[in-house]
């Protein structure tokens, strides 16, 4: 309880926060771990929800977050196909608008066994919704693998300094770490391309210097 309460927010720093994100161009969105906290986020007017792992059987939160009819961003750790099943048709009962699907171990940090980054597309596959990854391991290979696999949102944790107290420091990525995982990430959503097998312009010019022929 001491250690939540050190982390936890007042109330009233949300709409400077807001505020801040707003002026510097990034979707500002929260987990509301409790009921009132919803009524918060709405006055503040989120557009987004993440729903923690944990709260995947808290019904309540996510038919009060389902009424908003916003974006939600449900965590799976922990959880089953069936929870999944449950959770997803009582968010779009209450009104949820858009949901995407995280695949999440809950281990801080899991082993590299544990991950099972396929179950990303198991996810899309079964739920046909968009998928993405909450990650806890080090470094950023799960992450750029996942946009590999179709994720199209990823969740790190970051810190200004792994030294400092509390419990996601020690684990979380550096700014910098940050920073050069979504630089290597937009590499990768160029490198993707379209899926199309033709040749690039580039290529066209080549053929005849790479094929054989008669000269």
């Amino acid at each position: 309880y001491r250690m939540c309460a050190f982390c936890e927010l007042p109330h009233e720093w949300y709409p400077e926060l807001k505020a801040e994100a707003d002026r510097a161009g990034i979707e500002f969105f929260s987990t509301p771990f409790y009921l009132e906290a919803v009524d918060v986020l709405e006055s503040i007017h989120v557009s987004t929800y993440k729903i923690a792992s944990g709260d995947i059987t808290f019904y309540p939160l996510l038919e009060k977050v389902g009424r908003t009819g916003k974006r939600v961003i449900l965590s799976t750790g922990a959880s089953n196909l069936s929870d999944i099943d449950i959770a997803l048709k009582k968010l779009r009962d209450a009104g949820a608008s858009e949901i995407v699907l995280l695949h999440c171990v809950s281990n801080y940090p899991p082993e590299w066994s544990e991950i099972n980054l396929l179950a990303m597309t198991t996810l899309r596959q079964r739920f046909n919704v968009p998928v993405g990854v909450s990650d806890h391991s080090p470094g950023s290979l799960i992450p750029i693998a996942a946009v590999a696999l179709g994720a199209v949102v990823i969740e790190k944790h970051v810190t200004f300094d792994r030294s400092l107290t509390g419990p996601d420091h020690p684990y979380a990525m550096t700014m910098a770490e940050f920073g050069d995982m979504i630089g290597q990430v937009r590499l990768l959503e160029q490198a993707l391309g379209s899926g199309e097998k033709v040749p690039t312009s580039t290529e066209l010019l080549k053929q005849k210097r790479i094929r054989r022929g008669i000269y």
